[in-house]
């Protein structure tokens, strides 16, 4: 792990910068109905040990939690995606799991800003 913040408020700034609260709600919506399915899947083929489809959910779930600020649940995709690149699921399971642990977090940030927008 970085230093980088769990969470960056900037991200959504910069959306509300582009499109007003009506775009930061949008995706915030979007980002929240797709990420359940998309957690699923990560833990699915990381039990499954399923490189490819751990790398190719991994790098969906990377750049839409980025969009949102959840960049902690942004740093664990790329550590499962990079794995899956490799060819390899070992210890995709735990980061898995720590991946769920941060979306918890990010889902209680972003759920008051997307009602508050």
């Amino acid at each position: 792990m970085t230093n980088e913040p769990g969470f960056d408020h900037g991200a959504l700034a910069e959306l509300r910068d582009l499109g007003g609260d009506e775009l930061v709600a949008e995706v915030i919506t979007a980002f929240l109905s797709e990420a359940a399915s998309e957690v699923a899947a990560l833990h699915a083929a990381a039990a499954a040990a399923d490189p490819e489809a751990l790398e190719r959910v991994a790098h969906r779930f990377k750049s839409a939690s980025r969009v949102v600020g959840a960049m902690a649940v942004s740093r664990y995709a790329e550590q499962l995606q990079l794995l899956g690149r490799a060819g390899s699921t070992e210890g995709a399971v735990q980061i898995a799991q720590a991946l769920d642990a941060e979306f918890q977090l990010a889902e209680a940030e972003l759920i008051p800003l997307q009602e508050a927008a």
